[in-house]
């Protein structure tokens, strides 16, 4: 298919000069066509968006409450000295973005429920809520592109832009990769699930602090990208043990649910490298619902060492934090005093 010269055109000026939300009736959200049935045009689009966005309300709602993602956000901000406005602009991105990759997890994961309540698909239909999920995922976009352009013009906006776009690629490279070891029952090495959860979990981290670094009056470049990434990649090890351990989670989620979703997680990946024939990849590889054969999984699991050296693996993320932490820090330890008192909440005891 040849594109026509005319929009080819059209593509380089956006491209050149940030035209784009300029041009005639790009922006617009009002319906282009009148026919006189209807004087309440204006409010037409609002009242179609509250409508299919409605699974998306209800897991805002759901998840409503001061997230460790906000909390991570201000204490970030604390090495950086970001205006407080900017801050909020880039963590509401972040919640809604986070809580839009929900709605898509729990329908490729055919998770039923979500802290307890039925998840959106369950509730909405599946083409309801992928599709809400991924209209936020573009109004996102959107608003992190008009909070660029408000802040400091087209430079700031088209680099927040091509961020955004490069860390969504990464999720989804990260998300992709885990449904295709599920679903072909290939377990990966250790290495390679690691990598994906920095694809996947710590990604988004990682987009809040590339985002807020975006701002034109930033002084402080520490890096803190490599603070995010692993913090993202504990959080998820940490789900790894507590979706086998915790009794709490097992109340939100349902028992040992990662079996059930026949995902592989850390656990799982090291008692099978430690022991290949201990019947452990013949009842993952049937998604038990049986409480009975999790418990016989986890008792593997125990058996081979596998939740010892989740610890310790936590153990050491946990250092490896640390010691980031005091690098970018220096003897400032008022800059990094949010941050680790953050961590140490979020650290499963020794």
């Amino acid at each position: 298919m040849r594109i026509p010269n005319v929009f080819l055109s059209y593509l380089r000026q956006v491209a050149v000069d940030g035209t784009l939300s300029s041009c005639s009736g790009v922006k617009s959200r009002k319906p282009v066509i009148a026919y006189g049935f209807d004087d309440s045009q204006d409010s037409l689009v609002d009242e179609n968006d509250e409508k299919i966005l409605e699974p998306f309300g209800y897991y805002r709602h759901l998840l409503k409450g001061k997230s460790a993602r906000t909390v991570l956000m201000h204490c970030f901000n604390a090495f950086l000295g970001l205006p407080e406005d900017w801050v909020i602009g880039v963590t509401k991105a972040i919640e809604d973005l986070h809580n839009a990759s929900l709605l898509i997890d729990d329908i490729e994961d055919e998770s039923a429920l979500r802290r307890g309540s039925p998840a959106a698909h369950m509730k909405y239909g599946i083409a309801l809520t992928m599709n809400a999920g991924n209209l936020v995922y573009f109004t996102v976009l959107q608003d992190v592109y008009d909070l660029g352009m408000k802040t400091g013009g087209t430079q700031v906006a088209n680099a927040m832009a091509r961020i955004y776009t490069e860390e969504m690629i990464e999720l989804h490279r990260g998300q992709g990769i885990e449904i295709w070891w599920r679903d072909q029952r290939s377990p990966p090495s250790v290495d390679q699930y690691i990598h994906m959860l920095e694809q996947k979990t710590g990604g988004l981290l990682r987009l809040g602090v590339r985002l807020l670094q975006c701002h034109p009056g930033v002084n402080n470049r520490a890096d803190l990208s490599d603070i995010a990434l692993r913090i993202g990649v504990y959080y998820q090890l940490r789900d790894d043990y507590i979706n086998l351990m915790s009794t709490s989670y097992h109340d939100e989620r349902g028992f040992a649910e990662d079996m059930t979703e026949g995902k592989y997680t850390f656990p799982m990946l090291h008692s099978l490298k430690r022991s290949p024939d201990s019947g452990l990849r013949e009842i993952l590889d049937l998604k038990p619902a049986d409480i009975a054969l999790k418990k016989k999984a986890i008792a593997i699991m125990q058996d081979t060492g596998s939740l010892v050296a989740t610890r310790n693996l936590l153990g050491a993320v946990k250092n490896d934090l640390s010691g980031l932490v005091a690098e970018q820090r220096g003897d400032d330890y008022a800059m990094s005093a949010g941050l680790e008192r953050f961590l140490e909440k979020l650290y499963i005891a020794e």
